[in-house]
């Protein structure tokens, strides 16, 4: 009874709210788990069905049973109403992530100096391993190009495959700049 007080809505506009399923924000998410916590049993129903003396002689949480009695499968239209709201809010936090990832994907499509670089990275990926199954590979994961900084050249003025493919290319170093669109995808918690 203490936590049905505490909505200021009518008992009526209560049973409306939920027979409608009217899932704006009439009532607050705690006040729907609240009324959840109060759903009338089926022998609480029989028993107030059995009354038949005037509703107003009925303390609060009868009157509250009474009003809420003809609602068809009360607790799951509340928990129903809960499910819609969550779901619209994780879905416009979704939509925000995925146009992020959009946005970044078609940015991505037109990085000249990317394409180019892991265009070489996959001929010298092939060249490498010519000799074996991985020589003629379609591509690579982009976690792969981390070896770049790993496979060593023998040559202590170019260190690496890495330092080899920048001097041979300088224009790789271009690649700096296109890639700083990645900081905003890679933030997003969906990726």
């Amino acid at each position: 009874a203490i936590m049905i007080s505490r909505i200021k809505f009518s008992f009526e506009e209560i049973s409306n709210i939920i027979i409608n399923m009217d899932y704006d924000k009439k009532l607050t998410n705690d006040q729907l788990h609240s009324l959840l916590n109060c759903v009338p049993t089926e022998e609480e129903i029989d028993l107030l069905n059995c009354f038949e003396g005037d509703a107003s002689d009925l303390d609060v949480a009868e009157r509250f049973i009474h009003a809420v009695k003809i609602i068809p499968n009360m607790s799951n239209k509340i928990k129903s109403i809960l499910y819609i709201r969550k779901f619209n809010t994780e879905k416009q936090e979704i939509q925000v992530q995925i146009e992020a990832v959009r946005i970044v994907a078609n940015e991505i499509s037109n990085f000249d100096n990317f394409k180019k670089f892991l265009e070489l990275v996959l001929a010298v990926g092939n060249y490498l391993n010519g000799s074996t199954l991985r020589g003629s590979a379609f591509g690579f994961k982009l976690n792969d190009l981390n070896k770049l900084k790993e496979v060593k050249t023998g040559n202590s003025q170019i260190p690496t495959l890495l330092h080899y493919l920048v001097q041979q290319n300088p224009d790789i170093l271009e690649l700096i700049t296109e890639i700083n669109c990645f900081e905003k995808c890679l933030k997003s918690k969906y990726i």
